[in-house]
Order: C-alpha cells, then sequence, then structure tokens
C-alpha cells in the first residue's frame, strides 16, 4: 500500500458552533467473534471478529446530524 499521498492532520478540525455535521456508515454482520474486540474482552484475551460492511438497498442505513453549541 502507498502512503505517500497520505497526510495526517497536525490538529483536530474545530467546527464552528451551530455548524451541522452529517456522518454516514454502512451496517456491520459479524461472522464470528461478534463483540470480542469490545472492551474488557480486548484488554483480557484480545478480540478477533470476521464481519463485512453491508449498504441496504444501495444507501448505508446509518446516518447522524449533529451540531456543535454552548458547553
Amino acid at each position: 500500500m502507498n502512503m505517500s499521498n497520505t497526510s495526517i492532520p497536525q490538529k483536530p478540525a474545530v467546527v464552528p458552533r451551530g455548524t451541522f455535521v452529517h456522518a454516514v456508515a454502512p451496517a456491520r454482520i459479524d461472522l464470528a467473534g461478534g463483540w470480542t474486540d469490545a472492551i474488557p474482552i480486548t484488554h483480557e484475551r484480545g478480540g478477533k471478529v470476521v464481519n463485512v460492511a453491508v449498504k441496504v438497498n444501495g444507501r448505508a442505513p446509518y446516518t447522524v446530524k449533529a451540531r456543535r453549541t454552548e458547553a
């Protein structure tokens, strides 16, 4: 894998207050070892999981919309 075109941001992006951010993700189907990659199992025994990411009707089924507000 050629990583020469990859850049690592120096600081995390700060979203201005009131701005909406949208995130979309595929569904995950566990084929083996489901949830062994979650804490505390990971720390105690290590975790190994086989899964696939899928779209539903050609679209990622999970959508989140969030907005930064006053703390």
